[in-house]
């Protein structure tokens, strides 16, 4: 008997979604170890894990660099241009 195969697209889930499908499995696979007593298995469980959080920290670095010129001059810019604002604000209020 030939069986149809779902015509579904895969489709690419983003960072945040496919590291919560991962945690959710490897939980899953975390009990079934426990009570097995499994050491080669958790320590296979242990290298994935170690090596999904230093792909979660390289993503993050790498979205850290992205934005460069704002991480450094945001924290000059951004408070200024509010403590311009705030000012021509207050004027405009005061004189109203």
């Amino acid at each position: 008997m030939i069986e149809t195969v779902s015509a579904k697209p895969e489709v690419e889930l983003p960072w945040e979604a496919e590291c919560k499908r991962r945690i959710c499995t490897w939980h899953r696979e975390l009990k079934g170890l426990a009570e097995n007593h499994n050491l080669p298995a958790l320590k296979v469980l242990k290298a994935a894990v170690d090596a999904q959080l230093a792909l979660a920290e390289l993503k993050l670095k790498v979205r850290q660099a992205g934005w460069p010129k704002t991480m450094t001059w945001g924290p000059f810019i951004l408070p200024t241009i509010g403590a311009i604002l705030g000012a021509f604000i207050g004027a405009w209020l005061k004189h109203r």
